[in-house]
């Protein structure tokens, strides 16, 4: 009875370990549609576009999307913010970065230069002044700006933008003195 009982034992595990074959006569084929749907409210990019008079984005807003990571990155990371002009500035220069001020400069100069074309543009299209399409692009700048990440306020203050982006109501901020 017990070598019964272990020869069937052995039987059922030889059994249950058979390999199993699973083919099809062709390879599967799987069809995917990725969309990747970036929300800013279409502020950025209706204002470059618009500068552009074009459905195709401009040049310089192209290389400002090459660019974008790097960019946010830095905001993340507090050392640049949205000045009240429609540019980005170096904020705090600071710790790791400091080795790195060379490429931040440069990142904020190339930035800073698609914006002025852009908003120079704009500014021509529209037959307004420079200073009005400025402080419009700063403004759609600043509200799609994250919490915590630097913005100037009219007076010229750095303060860290609180309340959520995109919004009316993100135009709100803590009064929190940029260090120097």
């Amino acid at each position: 009875m017990r070598n019964l009982s272990a020869c069937l034992f052995i039987a059922a595990l030889g059994a249950g370990c058979a390999p199993i074959r699973i083919a099809t006569p062709e390879p599967v084929k799987i069809d995917i549609n990725v969309n990747v749907d970036i929300r800013d409210g279409g502020a950025i990019q209706k204002l470059t576009r618009a500068a552009s008079g074009a459905d195709e984005p401009a040049p310089a807003d192209k290389t400002r999307r090459q660019r974008m990571a790097e960019v946010q990155k830095l905001k993340d990371n507090r050392v640049i913010g949205e000045n009240r002009r429609g540019q980005v500035e170096v904020v705090q220069l600071s710790g790791d970065w400091k080795q790195h001020e060379s490429y931040v400069r440069d990142l904020v100069s190339s930035e800073n230069s698609d914006r002025s074309s852009l908003i120079a543009a704009d500014a021509q299209r529209r037959g307004i002044k420079m200073a009005d399409a400025e402080e419009e692009f700063a403004r759609r700048a600043m509200e799609g700006s994250w919490p915590g990440e630097w913005i100037q306020d009219a007076s010229g203050k750095w303060i860290a933008k609180s309340g959520p982006p995109k919004t009316a109501a993100s135009a709100t901020s803590e009064s929190v003195q940029a260090p120097r």
